[in-house]
C-alpha cells in the first residue's frame, strides 16, 4: 500500500513536467516590414482577381464561401513567414511587430450565393487570399451541432493577366492560421475581428 501511494506521488510531478516541455510558444517573427515594402499596395491597379472557394463534404456535397468575408493580404516577408509558423502548427507573437499601415493594403470582399468574389483594381503584385468555409453539422452524443470546414488560404501572383482566375478549396486548407493577428499591421483601414475573416 505505501509503495503504490510513493509511486503515485513520484510520478505525477514528471508527467507535469513533460506536458509543461510539449507546450509550444508563440515564435517571434524575424522579418522586417516597412513602409516601402506595403505601399505599392495601396495604390490603384489595373488587375482584377475573380475567385472561388469552396470545401467537398465527405458524403460529395459542396459548400462555398457564400456570405462569407475574402480577405487579400499582402504577400511581404513578414506575412510569408507567418505562414511557414502557421503551416507548422505553431502560433506567432504578435506584440513586437512592427506597423507599416497603409490604407487599402489589406482589400476585403464578400463571397456571393455560389461562392464567387472578386477583386478589382489591383496592383502587379503577389497575395495571400484567405477566406472561411463552414457549416454546422450534427454531432453524434452532442446536444448541439458543431462547426465543420475551415479556413482556406492561397497565394496568388497577380502579373501580366488583366484577369487571374482563382480556385480556393480543400487543398488550401489550413488550420491554425490568424490572418487577423497580422492586418492591424498591414493597414489603416481593416475589419480586424477574427470572425470577420
Amino acid at each position: 500500500m505505501g509503495r503504490f501511494a510513493f509511486r503515485r506521488v513520484v510520478l505525477l510531478p514528471i508527467a507535469l513536467v513533460l506536458a509543461a516541455c510539449q507546450t509550444a510558444f508563440p515564435i517571434q517573427l524575424r522579418s522586417d516590414l516597412t513602409r516601402a515594402e506595403v505601399l505599392p499596395y495601396g495604390e490603384k491597379g489595373e488587375r482584377i482577381v475573380a475567385g472561388q472557394a469552396f470545401l467537398r463534404q465527405v458524403g460529395g456535397g459542396l459548400v462555398t464561401c457564400a456570405g462569407e468575408t475574402v480577405t487579400l493580404v499582402p504577400a511581404v516577408k513578414l506575412v510569408d513567414e507567418a505562414m511557414k509558423v502557421w503551416r507548422a502548427k505553431d502560433e506567432i507573437y504578435t506584440v513586437n511587430l512592427p506597423y507599416a499601415r497603409v490604407r487599402g493594403a489589406v482589400r476585403y470582399v464578400e463571397c456571393d450565393a455560389s461562392g464567387g468574389f472578386v477583386f478589382e483594381e489591383l496592383p502587379a503584385l503577389s497575395y495571400w487570399v484567405f477566406v472561411n468555409v463552414r457549416w454546422r453539422a450534427p454531432k453524434a452524443g452532442y446536444l448541439d451541432d458543431g462547426e465543420e470546414g475551415g479556413l482556406l488560404v492561397e497565394r496568388i501572383s497577380v502579373r501580366h493577366e488583366d484577369k487571374l482566375r482563382v480556385i480556393v478549396d480543400s487543398e488550401d486548407k489550413l488550420a491554425g492560421a490568424k490572418p487577423w493577428e497580422l492586418t492591424p499591421h498591414l493597414t489603416k483601414s481593416c475589419k480586424c475581428a477574427k470572425d470577420l475573416i
